[in-house]
């Protein structure tokens, strides 16, 4: 991408440059002055949070323009499951505010999910339908924070291989759990609860797969079976309850017979 920002002012500008895209591996920016100079950051998820040009989830660079300073920008992302480079401009007090509101919703999310987990792991249901819920709680906090960006951010700054493949392992953990989940929950009603366990099994298959194979591919794979698993259970239910309607229909036409000498 390049793009231009102009300075009309007589004092210096200084301000932000967001990059809303926390799971780019590679982002590199170049700034060219009017002057000649240069500036260059060099950054993505695929590299330590040290990197960054500011400690933040996304990709935030403080840039400064001279006054009636006319500079050319350059910015090349490569890599990640989704290839997309939103910009926002921002002044500092304008950026510190929603930074601080978009952390403090995050964080009432994320303490949602856990006393919800917690919550699961106390309910009266069988001990092994509380954990599998449970265990898929948690995986929707994982995937809340890999999305984001804050696992990179606050639990692993100088693991990047770990950040760059934990988006597709936590989507596999939550899938596991929640098949394994509907299976135990279904266990009586063999003709719903045979498919799930059978792609639970299958999806145990994407936790080496989403440590091994690029991001984005696996998933795509994910969100395939997860359709597939979905469009199976929907037709394994719709179908008995057809059976059912249509034998209540039959059941209810009444054949009237003319009474006699009529």
């Amino acid at each position: 991408l390049r793009f231009a920002a102009h300075n009309d002012g007589a004092a210096p500008a200084r301000w932000l440059l967001e990059l809303a895209e926390p799971l780019l591996e590679h982002v590199d920016l170049y700034v060219v002055h009017r002057d000649g100079r240069s500036e260059s950051w060099r950054t993505g998820s695929a590299l330590p949070f040290a990197n960054r040009a500011l400690g933040h989830a996304n990709f935030v660079f403080p840039l400064e323009n001279a006054p009636h300073e006319a500079a050319i920008y350059y910015l090349r992302v490569r890599g990640g499951p989704v290839l997309r480079a939103p910009l926002r401009a921002w002044s500092y007090a304008a950026y510190a505010e929603h930074h601080e509101r978009e952390l403090l919703l995050r964080a009432l999310c994320l303490g949602a999910l856990l006393t919800l987990a917690l919550s699961q792991l106390n309910a009266r249901v069988r001990r092994m339908q509380g954990a599998w819920r449970a265990l898929f709680v948690l995986s929707l906090a994982g995937v809340l924070m890999s999305f984001s960006g804050q696992l990179a951010q606050f639990l692993l700054p100088d693991s990047p291989r770990a950040v760059v493949h934990l988006p597709a392992l936590t989507v596999a953990l939550a899938m596991v759990s929640l098949a394994f989940g509907a299976a135990d929950q279904l266990r009586a009603h063999a003709q719903l609860a045979r498919p799930c366990r059978a792609a639970a099994y299958a999806m145990l298959l994407l936790l080496p797969l989403a440590w091994l194979v690029h991001t984005g591919l696996v998933l795509r794979v994910e969100l395939g079976l997860l359709l597939a698993l979905s469009s199976l259970v929907l037709i394994r239910l719709v179908r008995p309850l057809a059976g059912r309607l249509r034998s209540q229909a039959a059941s209810a036409r009444v054949q009237v017979l003319p009474r006699a000498g009529e």
